[in-house]
């Protein structure tokens, strides 16, 4: 179950991050809000590992290095994969926002 839940997640981040960068412009009729399209990937690519990292020692009741001892396989993962390459994604996001903000005046 562990697996899946990570390959899963580990998929959604990568897919977030090459739909990020395909170039070209999308239509936006039909679309939410420009604040939700942008707000809400955000949260999902910054805010979530980075909950995830400070809450899972206090969910599990035991420090990172426990968990680093006990579960390696997922602890790793956690902060060697899903939080840099979230952590990439929305910063690439951050900078595409800027530089069309910037295009725009």
């Amino acid at each position: 179950m562990l697996n899946s839940a990570v390959v899963l997640v580990s998929g959604l981040q990568l897919w977030s991050l090459a739909r990020l960068l395909q170039p070209g412009q999308r239509s936006h009729q039909g679309r939410p809000p420009i604040l939700f399209q942008r707000a809400v990937p955000l949260m999902w690519e910054v805010m979530a590992p980075l909950k995830l990292l400070r809450g899972l020692p206090k969910w599990s009741d035991a420090p990172w290095p426990l968990l680093k001892l006990y579960a390696p396989d997922f602890s790793y993962w956690l902060t060697l994969v899903l939080l840099p390459l979230s952590l990439m994604t929305g910063a690439l996001r951050v900078v595409l926002i800027l530089l069309r903000l910037r295009h725009a005046k």
